[in-house]
C-alpha cells in the first residue's frame, strides 16, 4: 500500500508529499463534464495549503465514479474524491469533492503517527 502526505485542497489542486496535482475539468457542451486529467500543477500557481500534512492518506480506485478517493489511513475519513460521476449516462458530471477535518481532529491524528 502506498501512502502520501497529504496538505489540503486549493481550487481544483491538492498536495501530495511535495507534489501539486490539479485535476482538470472538461467541460464537454455545458450540460456534461468529465475529468480530462490529473496533471502536475504549475510551479508558479499561488496555491496554499497545510505547512504541516492534514493525514497520510491512501489513494484507492472508486467504485462509485470513474476517478479516486484518498483516505485517511488512521481513521478512514474520505478527504477527497475526484473523477467522472456517471450515474446519468446522458449528464455525466465532474467531481472534486473535498472534505476536510475540523482542525483540531486533523492536527490530533498527524501527532498520533
Amino acid at each position: 500500500m502506498k501512502t502520501f502526505k497529504f496538505y489540503g485542497v486549493c481550487g481544483n489542486c491538492y498536495k501530495l508529499d511535495e507534489t501539486v496535482w490539479e485535476a482538470i475539468e472538461d467541460p464537454d457542451d455545458g450540460y456534461r463534464s468529465y475529468l480530462k486529467s490529473i496533471e502536475i500543477a504549475r510551479e508558479d500557481g499561488n496555491y496554499t495549503f497545510s505547512r504541516v500534512p492534514l493525514a497520510i492518506v491512501e489513494a484507492r480506485v472508486a467504485n462509485d465514479i470513474d476517478g479516486w478517493k484518498l483516505w485517511d489511513v488512521v481513521d478512514g475519513h474520505l478527504w477527497l474524491t475526484v473523477g467522472t460521476d456517471n450515474s446519468d449516462d446522458y449528464y455525466p458530471n465532474f467531481v472534486f469533492e473535498y472534505t476536510p477535518k475540523k482542525p483540531q481532529t486533523a492536527w490530533e491524528n498527524f501527532i498520533r503517527e
